[in-house]
């Protein structure tokens, strides 16, 4: 596979049409965009950047493929081993708006999420959203009940939370 064939497989897989990746990689039509997705045209190492950027992943991923570790890859699978969570978390990410595909994407590095996704990824998980983004905050700590009974209260409908609020003689939320 190409890198011409990567982006167009990312841009396919983020449903973003040719006009979209072409305005926000600075090309004034999509025309330009076929052409490079084709293999036509050659682009600067500048619009490689730019391509990745637009495409949320690495340089690395669309020069070759690989998917070296990245910062924010390390840290969402220090939290899946910190916390000891295994098995299916597909109703939590569904929950906070996050596909399956690409929470497999950012654990395996073809994605870096964006703010708004790894803030969605660090409220699924307890975790501080800036540490997630950056590194500046620690991670959470908390045993694995702990986690355990965050995940339920995060998938419990409203019934269910406001029944848990008067057991604990907390004032129920309307």
């Amino acid at each position: 596979m190409t890198m011409y064939d990567r982006i167009k497989k990312l841009r396919l897989e983020q449903d973003m049409s040719q006009e979209e990746l072409a305005r926000k990689v600075g090309y004034k039509g999509r025309s330009m965009i076929a052409r490079i997705e084709s293999g036509q045209v050659d682009i600067s190492q500048s619009k490689v950047k730019a391509f990745a950027s637009a495409l949320n992943t690495s340089i690395d991923y669309l020069m070759d493929g690989k998917t070296p570790i990245n910062d924010f890859q390390y840290r969402l699978q220090r939290i899946l081993s910190e916390k000891k969570y295994s098995g299916s978390f597909d109703s939590l990410l569904q929950k906070y708006g996050i596909s399956e595909i690409d929470f497999k994407n950012y654990l395996t590095g073809v994605y870096i999420a964006t703010p708004e996704k790894a803030a969605r990824l660090a409220n699924a998980f307890g975790v501080d959203a800036n540490w997630l983004l950056t590194g500046e905050q620690p991670v959470v700590k908390s045993d694995p009940e702990e986690f355990a009974l965050l995940t339920a209260w995060r998938l419990s409908d409203d019934l269910t939370k406001a029944m848990i609020r008067r057991m604990l003689g907390m004032e129920v939320k309307k």
